[in-house]
């Protein structure tokens, strides 16, 4: 039985990887759903690490039943000026929102609250270490739902 369902696991994260897994754009925090927690990809236009973050780590996590649930995936680009609403309720450029975050390099995966933008595990800068992000990934959105009381 474990067997099978850890064949059935990868044939659906295959199936989110064949479909290029792109996550919401981020644009109003104060209409994020308040019992997940928000996973935001900041990446850049062509980016190759980003893609492979994108479908190999939160596509897969955003159908896995342990994760999806309980997580909001979103993405902002580093380089835009398309304006957001942030948490504190005040329009933004993405970009300008990135700076403010103290966010620069592409990919980062931010862990936050989503009421309060509240950073709730460290930051997941580039993809030095394929292997074992997602585990790092996995650990950091277990650690956010235990602060936030979310199971």
């Amino acid at each position: 039985m474990k067997k099978l369902l850890l064949v059935g696991l990868l044939l659906l994260a295959n199936a989110v990887s064949a479909d290029h897994y792109t996550p919401e754009t981020f644009e109003d925090a104060t209409k994020l759903p308040q019992d997940k927690v928000l996973v935001l990809i900041t990446e850049i236009s062509n980016c190759p690490y980003c893609s492979q973050i994108k479908e190999q780590f939160l596509g897969p996590l955003s159908l896995a039943p342990k994760f999806g649930p309980y997580i909001t995936i979103a993405s902002i680009n580093l380089e835009s000026s398309e304006k957001l609403i942030g948490f504190d309720g005040k329009a933004i450029t993405q970009d300008q929102w990135a700076q403010k975050m103290g966010v620069d390099f592409s990919p980062t995966v931010l862990v936050l609250d989503p009421k309060t933008g509240k950073r709730l595990a460290d930051d997941l800068v580039g993809l030095v270490t394929p292997d074992f992000y997602g585990f790092y990934l996995e650990q950091n959105i277990n650690r956010a739902k235990q602060s936030l009381g979310i199971d």
